[in-house]
């Protein structure tokens, strides 16, 4: 008989809030432990090594969503 495991509980915005920042979500990437954050883009004017645009989004959605605007 197979030994039985505890189901683990999955980190969900549902389930899951920061008290002193309730706008956080859950973010989850490959290789990483899902936490409370934010997505952050960058846009970088390489050749005059200045930064040109920062946005902040939540952390439950795509990149390629962001990216558009930039």
């Amino acid at each position: 008989m197979p030994e039985q495991y505890p189901k683990t509980r999955l980190l969900r915005d549902k389930t899951h809030y920061s008290p002193t920042d309730p706008d956080a979500r859950i973010s989850m990437k490959p290789g990483k432990a899902r936490a409370l954050s934010y997505l952050c883009s960058l846009a970088v004017d390489t050749a005059h090594g200045v930064m040109s645009h920062v946005q902040a989004d939540f952390a439950d959605s795509r990149d390629s969503l962001h990216l558009v605007f930039l």
